[in-house]
């Protein structure tokens, strides 16, 4: 057994616990995964809110205090040239970078070069951050949180600059190897990553969020596609001491024989099991809400999704078998239902999908 390894070795009573939330979340998966192919028009706005929130909340864990009304408020202004203030900087980076990261589909394999691009992409337009954007760190730095008051607390030490290299090859190796032989459950892989990444806190800053930005593209690329709509990020924010707690229980002990991340890698699978608990309450919600829609007006949605924006006298030519007076007011129906919109009026009027 290598040594990544043998720190899953956990108790029976931990291992049933993990076993069990890992169940339940590869059951969402799967459901979510066949609702999403039937209905990626619902999710647009699923997905936006679900970016904001999670631009929001890493950045918050590292001490920026903007709201997710303000981070919505300055990402809408989609310009990066007025970025004043570091928080504004490191909110537009995190944002982009997750961006970045989502559309990376079947892309799993971890390198130094992805990891320290994604690095450079995510302190993109930190000023202050320029001379180590990128590269592993030169100087000791130790994990931290900041308290209430805005003191600075030490969560652990991390590994020296010297043996970064040498450890990051390790873990990402090992990553690689263990997707590849399939022996071993991948979010218990995933999990391990993290911890390990940050136990190394390879880079001089910027090692939390860039965690969880690795988290996304693992778990996107292993199709837990869930991930788009709904904020990992959140959850963490809002149970950061468990968080914390759950590092330092691993952290007491590394290097020695005695290192174990059972208390991690359940937090971490719980963690993921929350997410899916909310997003399909939040699902089922969004859809208990829609209206109706029948499979004719199904039919003038897909073809204005398709084409648009598309005029009354499209929609006739292609639907030829609708009579023009149904069609008008399906499109009056999908108006009212925010379903669609419309520009200009009468026979100029063109209508997209909002």
């Amino acid at each position: 057994m290598d040594k990544f390894q043998s720190k899953l070795n956990f108790q029976s009573s931990i291992n049933h616990l993990i076993l069990r939330e890992v169940g339940l979340i590869d059951c969402f998966k799967g459901k979510w995964n066949a609702v999403e192919q039937c209905e990626n028009d619902l999710f647009v706005k699923l997905k936006k809110s679900a970016a904001i929130e999670s631009a929001g909340s890493s950045t918050r864990i590292e001490g920026i205090k903007l709201s997710d009304k303000e981070v919505a408020a300055l990402l809408n202004l989609k310009d990066s040239s007025n970025l004043s203030s570091k928080d504004e900087q490191e909110v537009f980076g995190y944002y982009e970078a997750l961006k970045s990261v989502l559309k990376k589909q079947n892309e799993t394999q971890l390198s130094h070069t992805f990891i320290q691009e994604l690095h450079l992409l995510l302190l993109k337009y930190s000023v202050e951050d320029n001379a180590h954007r990128g590269k592993y760190k030169t100087k000791p730095n130790r994990a931290s949180t900041t308290n209430a008051d805005g003191s600075l607390r030490v969560i652990f030490n991390t590994t020296e600059p010297s043996f970064v290299n040498k450890e990051m090859t390790e873990i990402i190796d090992w990553v690689n190897l263990q997707l590849k032989l399939k022996k071993l459950h991948p979010l218990l892989i995933v999990g391990l990553f993290v911890y390990e990444f940050l136990s190394i806190h390879p880079f001089q800053d910027a090692n939390g969020p860039l965690s969880r930005l690795l988290t996304v593209h693992l778990l996107n690329n292993l199709e837990y596609r869930f991930i788009h709509y709904t904020s990992l990020e959140k959850v963490i924010e809002k149970y950061q001491n468990d968080y914390f707690k759950a590092l330092q229980e691993g952290q007491i002990n590394r290097y020695s024989y005695e290192e174990r991340v059972d208390k991690w890698i359940l937090f971490f699978v719980r963690t993921l099991s929350m997410l899916a608990n909310e997003l399909e309450h939040k699902y089922n919600s969004i859809k208990s809400k829609k209206s109706y829609v029948n499979p004719r007006q199904k039919k003038i949605i897909a073809f204005i999704k398709k084409n648009q924006p598309i005029k009354l006298a499209d929609l006739d030519e292609a639907l030829a078998d609708i009579s023009i007076n149904t069609l008008k007011k399906d499109l009056i129906y999908l108006k009212t239902k925010n379903r669609i919109r419309s520009e200009g009026k009468n026979r100029g009027a063109t209508y997209s999908i909002v």
